[in-house]
């Protein structure tokens, strides 16, 4: 088979797994997750809002047309998150509703963004904005956020890729404080290629997850802003990782803030 046959195949399997997510979660968002070995009845967990949001981007902009009912399954989902918006017009952490989160918050406005650029509907736009504004609410002078952090009084390297949404839909004068902030984390960038400050909990251990996030929020952030010693040195970061993997053979699930890893478990 050929690569980029084989890549097709990919993709229309991975879409029609996500259309199989929307369609367990009665054509509200994407199911957060399924569990393998439970009997699919069992198996699929609620609708996730975070998830949701940036996942509708796919359906709209970078895969659309491989799925036949791609757009209807992407304008359910959006319309499914203008229902859930707080009154507050954040978003809520996790599946519970337990306290409001400016991450998943900031990545919903992608979905908003392109519901609104697909449909012209004015209801997107709102709640984008809106999202953005109660985002805007709560970051201090120095670029600090403070509200609906993951960890309370933990302004993680990794909230560089919920800066990056909120540039998307910024006027200049939003784009001066967001780029406060964007500075704000970029001083935890050290020696070893990688960043203080970069797990889910301070002081704790690295995910490949949260490392991938924050990459490509100052990467696609620098862009937006135009601040190119950013954007080149985010580049030699990317070149670091590639050499890292190729001598070791292997990208790990966990890692300290000097690219030493601390196990050999894998983070899809």
């Amino acid at each position: 088979m050929d690569l980029l046959k084989s890549i097709t195949q990919g993709e229309l399997a991975s879409l029609l797994w996500l259309k199989q997510a929307h369609i367990v979660s009665n054509y509200k968002g994407f199911a957060h997750s399924r569990i393998m070995y439970l009997p699919s009845f069992l198996a699929w967990r609620a609708p996730y809002p975070e998830t949701s949001g940036y996942i509708i981007e796919n359906f709209l902009v970078f895969n659309k047309g491989i799925v036949d009912d791609g757009m209807q399954i992407a304008l359910d989902s959006a319309y499914w998150l203008l229902d859930i918006q707080s009154d507050k017009n954040y978003y809520y952490s996790g599946l519970k509703k337990l306290k409001p989160s400016s991450f998943n918050t900031a990545q919903i406005i992608f979905g908003l963004k392109e519901a609104f650029n697909f449909t012209s509907d004015v209801r997107f736009k709102n709640a984008y904005i809106n999202a953005k504004d109660w985002i805007l609410s709560g970051i201090d002078d120095s670029g600090k956020w403070t509200n609906g952090l993951y960890k309370e009084n933990y302004f993680a390297s990794y909230y560089s890729r919920a800066i990056w949404p909120l540039l998307l839909v910024s006027d200049s004068q939003d784009k001066i404080i967001l780029e406060k902030s964007l500075n704000h984390l970029w001083q935890k960038s050290n020696e070893y290629y990688s960043f203080t400050d970069l797990g889910f909990e301070l002081n704790k251990s690295i995910l490949t997850h949260t490392i991938a996030y924050a990459l490509e929020g100052f990467l696609e952030s620098s862009i937006i802003l135009r601040n190119n010693s950013m954007t080149n040195r985010c580049l030699e970061i990317l070149k670091f990782v590639a050499h890292l993997i190729q001598q070791e053979k292997a990208l790990h699930g966990i890692y300290n803030d000097q690219w030493k890893h601390l196990s050999n478990m894998k983070c899809v």
